[in-house]
């Protein structure tokens, strides 16, 4: 191995380990959600799955069924329309009116711009024009077709869910095979197209496919040369850019597909070529989404320069916050930052809230420091709901549906159901053993260039969380790559004691599939 692949090794085993840690942080010291799991069957269940796999890989008694590529492919077919349709279902049926961000995008929606009315919320955080643009859409849609701005909602996000599996299954199956591709279903369907989010009109389900698009992008091109390359390399970073405009978390995967390809063996000319081409494709788009959401959105005349400082959000990222029951939260939206922020030059915002972090930062010292940011990592990465009813005031909000079928959803889909507590744990279930699927794979691989890409993403936005205002949604547009990830990683992760570690290869190990 040459210097790129030994450093690409170090990095994925690194967040092989990290991902080790985290979960066993999550048992071991929770901290509080808003519905949390009961760890005393969300911490039996994954030890006792984790013990009876390992002793049945140390016996050498670990099989898998031996279909066929093709058997496999047709499950794979069937887990994904079963998802997608599960997705539209829990869409439709558990939908309720939100009481944040995504109620006040919702009744901008219905009326031209008013400057009065919500003038100073779009020229704080312009970033949500996109949101706004598909709003309107979706109002015209009701105006002229009927049906209800929520319906039209949950026809977008079913949308979103649909190409996201076909993604998530194509890139599993382009990398280890068909097995992996169906495989990789399974944990979607649990944490996304079962997750009362499909039923929120927010960014969150928006950018969901972004990630994971990019990564499909960056397959394709590295298996090309020439022109053809760049045209793959320039999906990519479009990818991306497209996702950054709807959300800002997709843009951490600009800096892991960089990453990756500075690893990689060829010519400098030639990786510089890839990134460069990565990078305008990313601003342009990014560019042309916002350009094209000003013009579908309606607004105008927002007032320039007081749009909210990036450190702000670093402000709120390091602050606590009372928990319900008596916990504590970590890095959510602050009102006192908020306050003292809105409506200011966004420099002037800025000394503001730097001068915030350095007096939290002499306040706590390093000590401090280091255990508020175990604290916050373990708050952000332990909730398999991801913060499911957690803004706002969502969680006392009625479903707005009654027919038998929306009751059924709600069954499990709403707080007020009768298994959403069964939902709760076993989503973190699925959850923790998802990631000690990945970290076991991760620190048993080597250099690759598919795994590097989703190692250093989710090093990315592990570090986007710790840094910045966030909580667990905001994992949710990764989700769908570490299904990816563990999926891939299977066969690496219960490989036999004796059986030698695997080539480094920069391409995926599968057979290259023609799409």
């Amino acid at each position: 191995m040459d210097l790129g692949e030994r450093t690409g090794t170090w990095v994925q085993r690194f967040t092989g380990g990290c991902l080790l840690a985290v979960v066993l942080l999550v048992l071991v010291h929770p901290r509080p959600s808003i519905y949390p799991p009961d760890r005393w069957v969300v911490t039996p269940v994954v030890l006792l799955v984790v013990a009876a796999v390992a002793a049945l890989w140390w016996s050498g008694r670990l099989r898998s069924p031996s279909w066929s590529e093709r058997a496999w492919r047709r499950v794979g077919l069937g887990a994904g329309v079963a998802s997608t349709l599960i997705a539209g279902l829990v869409a439709w049926g558990s939908a309720y009116r939100t009481t944040w961000d995504a109620e006040l995008v919702h009744l901008a929606s219905y009326s031209k711009f008013s400057m009065s009315q919500h003038a100073a919320y779009f020229s704080r955080f312009p970033n949500n024009r996109v949101l706004l643009a598909v709003a309107r859409l979706a109002n015209t849609l009701d105006r002229e077709v009927g049906g209800g701005y929520a319906l039209w909602w949950a026809i977008v996000n079913t949308l979103i869910v649909a190409g996201t599996v076909a993604l998530v299954w194509w890139c599993a199956r382009r990398i280890a095979g068909a097995r992996a591709g169906a495989l990789s279903l399974v944990p979607f369907t649990l944490l996304v197209s079962l997750s009362p989010w499909l039923s929120v009109p927010y960014t969150d389900l928006l950018a969901l496919w972004s990630p994971v698009a990019a990564l499909a992008a960056s397959l394709m091109a590295i298996e090309r040369r020439g022109a053809r390359a760049a045209l793959w390399w320039a999906m990519t970073g479009a990818s991306l850019g497209v996702g950054y405009a709807i959300k800002v978390t997709p843009l951490v995967g600009l800096v892991a597909v960089v990453l990756a390809i500075l690893v990689r063996r060829g010519a400098w000319l030639t990786r510089a070529a890839a990134i460069g081409v990565c990078a305008v494709a990313c601003l342009v788009s990014a560019w042309g989404v916002n350009q094209a959401a000003i013009s579908m959105s309606g607004l105008s005349g927002l007032t320039p320069g007081i749009s909210a400082s990036p450190w702000t959000y670093v402000a709120s990222g390091i602050r606590t916050s009372p928990g319900i029951g008596g916990g504590v939260y970590y890095g959510l939206f602050s009102d006192d930052i908020e306050h003292r922020t809105t409506g200011l030059p966004t420099g002037q915002q800025a000394q503001i809230a730097r001068q915030m972090v350095r007096d939290t930062i002499e306040r706590r010292g390093a000590r401090g420091m280091a255990s508020f940011a175990v604290n916050k990592t373990i708050f952000n990465w332990g909730d398999g709901t991801f913060w499911a009813y957690g803004e706002g005031h969502d969680r006392f909000e009625p479903p707005m549906r009654s027919d038998p079928v929306s009751r059924a959803v709600q069954g499990f889909a709403a707080p007020s159901g009768s298994a959403w507590q069964l939902h709760v744990d076993v989503a973190q279930i699925g959850w923790l053993l998802l990631l000690v699927l990945a970290g076991v794979g991760l620190l048993r691989s080597r250099y690759r260039f598919d795994l590097l890409v989703m190692a250093t993403s989710l090093l990315g936005i592990a570090a986007f969380t710790d840094l910045f205002q966030g909580r667990s949604r905001y994992l949710l547009g990764h989700v769908p790559m570490i299904c990816v990830l563990a999926a891939v990683v299977l066969p690496i992760a219960l490989a036999p004691r004796s059986a030698s570690e695997e080539p480094v290869d920069d391409a995926p190990a599968a057979e290259p599939v023609e799409p």
